[in-house]
Formats: structure tokens, sequence, C-alpha cells
């Protein structure tokens, strides 16, 4: 049983190409997941929270797990795979640029600042790259 080491080196170059187009979008969409799931927990154990403060939190994680659950279902079906990471991408940059500035000159310890700072730059890094990934696929298609 002879291998065909060229096919079997194409196929590996293929697999890792494929593996890379859909990486940065199957990796937001975990994150987002992550990040926003825990921020509902969160909200909904603080006993301090509540009006418009609550509503506004608890708003704002629901859309963002809304939109990372539209983009499992567009990566899933392969359907509409780039105008739901698009908006996952887009919305997730606006949220945290916004959300760091409120939460950098809010009167917070600066463990919890340096802790969103992080979850902030994961977040934007993976929506540049998936944003990114998607276009080129579109423009090789």
């Amino acid at each position: 049983m002879a291998i065909n080491l060229q096919r079997a080196a194409c196929s590996v170059t293929l697999y890792g190409e494929i593996v890379r187009a859909l990486l940065g979008p199957w990796l937001l969409v975990a994150w987002t997941l992550f990040v926003w799931g825990t921020r509902i927990r969160n909200i909904i154990e603080d006993d301090e929270l509540a009006g418009f403060e609550q509503i506004w939190r608890t708003g704002l994680a629901v859309g963002l797990t809304v939109l990372a659950l539209g983009g499992l279902a567009a990566l899933v079906s392969h359907k509409a795979v780039r105008p739901a990471i698009t908006a996952l991408a887009g919305v997730t940059v606006v949220a945290w640029v916004v959300r760091g500035i409120s939460i950098a000159f809010a009167d917070h310890s600066a463990a919890f600042i340096a802790i969103h700072l992080v979850l902030a730059i994961v977040s934007i890094g993976l929506s540049v790259w998936s944003w990114r990934t998607i276009q080129q696929q579109a423009h090789s298609a």
C-alpha cells in the first residue's frame, strides 16, 4: 500500500488553510459566549444592581450573546457567515471601546481595570482577526 505523499501534503495544506480561515471566527464566538455568558451570571447574582443599570447591563450581555449564537449557527450551517461574524465583530469592538473608556474612568480598583482591559484587548483582537478573515474569504471567492 503506497502512500501518495504529494496528495497527502496537498490535503494537509488544504486542511491547514481551512482551519486558519475559520479559526478566528470560531474563537470569537467561543470567547464571546464565555465572556458575556459569565457577565449574565454575574448580573443575576449581583443583589446591588437594580433598575436601569441592571436592564442596560443585561441587555448588552444578552445582545452580544445572541449575536455570538447567530455566529455559531452561521459557522455550523456555513450560511450567512460573513454578515453574522461582521455584526458580532463590529458590535464587540464598539461595546468594548465604550465599556473600556467607561471602566477606565470610573471608580474601580487597578486590578478590575486591568482585567477588563485584557478582556477588551482580546475581544477586539479576535474581532479584527475574524473580520479580516471573513473579508479575505469573500474577496478570494
